[in-house]
């Protein structure tokens, strides 16, 4: 009996330690964010970003993701950090704008936040990287493409449109001659009629 009660206890203990081991594996926000912060301070922005990025898509209706969403924002800020984004920073800022649940006194700083962002070039640093994109993109392309066979064929819009063209031109050509003959033919009868009219003169 006494040893049926042992191994319960020592099953019961096992198991609760199981279980705290388990439940103590689940990082802590609020401490993840303290240390996500600590690596901005020491401007190790990969290790703050692994740090932050996960408590705000856990937490973003919590202030701890809010505060997290902040932080990497400033990170993206930041001038000291070699790989900052201005357009990641403009995203991140709308984004925590667009949270229904944010703390108010989030609200001036993410504005500043995302207006800074913009003056300091977040547009035309989001249309360089899309131009960017899409020359890597037509690089790669060309790269791996086989070359295109070429002909001297005229096209058959192009041949078409040279067709009317020609004909426009040559309608116009037979108007004009049209209308020269016809001021020749006058020009003669206006001649054969003073002709007609000296003879006449000359018989009389």
């Amino acid at each position: 009996m006494r040893r049926a009660a042992l191994l319960l206890a020592l099953c019961t203990a096992g198991m609760t330690g199981c279980g705290l081991l388990a439940f103590s594996s689940e990082p802590d926000p609020a401490d993840q964010l303290g240390e996500g912060v600590a690596a901005l301070e020491s401007q190790d922005y990969v290790r703050a970003a692994a740090l932050l990025g996960p408590v705000y898509r856990e937490h973003w209706r919590e202030e701890v993701g809010q505060r997290a969403l902040l932080a990497l924002i400033a990170a993206e800020l930041d001038n000291r950090n070699p790989q900052r984004r201005l357009w990641a920073a403009a995203d991140m800022a709308a984004r925590l704008l667009s949270i229904p649940e944010l703390d108010p006194w989030l609200v001036p700083v993410a504005e500043t936040y995302y207006l800074l962002a913009l003056e300091l070039g977040a547009q035309e640093e989001r249309v360089a990287r899309a131009d960017s994109a899409r020359a890597a993109a037509e690089a790669a392309v060309t790269a791996v493409a086989r070359e295109l066979p070429a002909s001297s064929v005229e096209s058959v819009p192009a041949r078409i449109k040279r067709v009317i063209t020609e004909r426009d031109e040559l309608r116009s050509r037979v108007t004009e001659l049209e209308q020269h003959l016809a001021a020749r033919d006058k020009e003669l009868q206006e001649t054969k009629q003073e002709l007609e009219r000296i003879k006449q003169t000359i018989r009389h």
